[in-house]
């Protein structure tokens, strides 16, 4: 009897409805379908769809088999437990930074009442694969009100994303970074900090009951936070007019968006200049510029190792590095914006039409003309009232394709 070896591994099984179980799943690279056990379905408290299946094996070929099937989840039994790891060292991190701190015992009764608790979770950075962010959500409500509500949002200070792009491709030497968690970097007064308390475990020990924490400094999510922190950026600038270059001081005014700095100069001798003297200037502020992107070899060798991107720290000119620049997609080497457009996911229907043209993140309009035929079928559509995910008449997909 002929027998093969397979790696088990264990893993939480969910169907819609059902609670979790955990179980045991053989991985298989020569199968082209999952199967569970009748076993499974049972534990699971569900019913599939019954149906008739041809299963080839080891030991025999199109073999009919009667079977249901079933939609179900598969989850890392210990993903919850590494997230909470990684979610603890991050709140531990804050508190090591001065980020939070413990409220003392003498203030945890504020007679002003000026005392607000922050509901906050972790979620995942898109920038790195495991990486956790907090977020404290000032939207939260209790009896109608919520933190942001009771903000003043503060005027806008942002540059225009465009005037930023535009400027961006304005010299043949380009210069990308940011600020490393830049509203972090600002404080809050002290008198104000009560109204970002939130609960913690110490240590992150759950079986302990959670005491008050606080927040120092400002917070993604909260409405005054991109004006309070633009405000520090833009006069840590101007307090250090005297010593540093026009050139830099205009670059903090002019060309940063939020956290991102996005700079061109006319020769490699400016840039290295520039990136020597924002990085000196920013600092005196307690602004950390880096994750530095350029399309000139020369600048980047300029740079410390630590303060380049990751993509960049070993500078590989020679493949094809794309990075994101306020969401448009930059090659680095050829200094050009570009667009990546997933077509095969979307149906064609007037739903999936929609998503895909509605994907394109085109703030210069570089994509204009690619766009508007589909934008024009539609309306074609729309007007010959199909719904959102009926199928499309071949003759309107053939004549939108002559179209583009």
């Amino acid at each position: 009897m002929e027998s093969v070896a397979l790696p088990m591994v264990p893993v939480k099984v969910k169907a819609h409805g059902s609670d979790p179980v955990i179980t045991f799943a053989f991985l298989d690279s020569g199968s082209n379908s999952t199967f569970c056990s009748e076993q499974l379905l049972q534990r699971l408290k569900i019913e599939g769809k019954k149906t008739n299946l041809s299963l080839s094996t080891i030991h025999a070929e199109n073999s009919p088999v009667e079977c249901q099937v079933v939609d179900l989840e598969l989850y890392d039994p210990d993903e919850n437990e590494r997230l909470k790891e990684k979610y603890v060292a991050v709140i531990d991190d804050y508190l090591a930074k001065g980020y939070a701190e413990k409220v003392p015992e003498d203030e945890l009764d504020r007679s002003d009442g000026v005392v607000w608790y922050l509901p906050h979770h972790p979620v995942l950075k898109e920038e790195g694969p495991g990486k956790v962010r907090p977020v404290f959500d000032c939207a939260a409500r209790y009896h109608k009100i919520s933190l942001n509500d009771c903000l003043y949002q503060g005027p806008d200070l942002n540059n225009n994303m465009i005037g930023v792009l535009t400027r961006f491709r304005q010299e043949p030497i380009a210069l990308m970074s940011d600020i490393e968690s830049m509203f972090n970097q600002v404080h809050v007064t002290p008198e104000q900090c009560d109204a970002l308390r939130f609960l913690w475990w110490p240590g992150g020990n759950t079986e302990l009951s959670p005491e008050d924490f606080r927040m120092k400094v400002h917070l993604f999510g909260a409405t005054s936070s991109p004006s309070c922190s633009i405000f520090a950026l833009n006069k840590t600038a101007e307090d250090n007019r005297e010593l540093y270059s026009e050139e830099a001081v205009n670059t903090v005014k002019n060309n940063f968006y939020v956290d991102d700095c996005l700079k061109s100069v006319p020769d490699e001798d400016s840039a290295v200049d520039l990136v020597e003297e924002l990085r000196e200037m920013l600092s005196r502020g307690g602004f950390r510029l880096t994750k530095w992107l350029t399309n000139s070899r020369r600048v980047a060798e300029s740079i410390p190792e630590c303060e380049r991107a990751k993509s960049m720290k070993y500078l590989d000119f020679d493949g094809t590095l794309v990075e994101r620049a306020l969401g448009l997609s930059w090659c680095v080497q050829s200094d050009t914006f570009g667009f990546k457009v997933k077509v095969k996911d979307k149906p064609p229907t007037r739903r999936g039409i929609l998503s895909l043209v509605s994907s394109v993140f085109d703030p210069l309009g570089f994509a204009g003309p690619f766009l508007i035929p589909a934008k024009v079928l539609l309306q074609d559509l729309c007007r010959m009232k199909l719904g959102w995910d009926d199928d499309i008449p071949e003759l309107a997909l053939v004549m939108a394709a002559v179209a583009m």
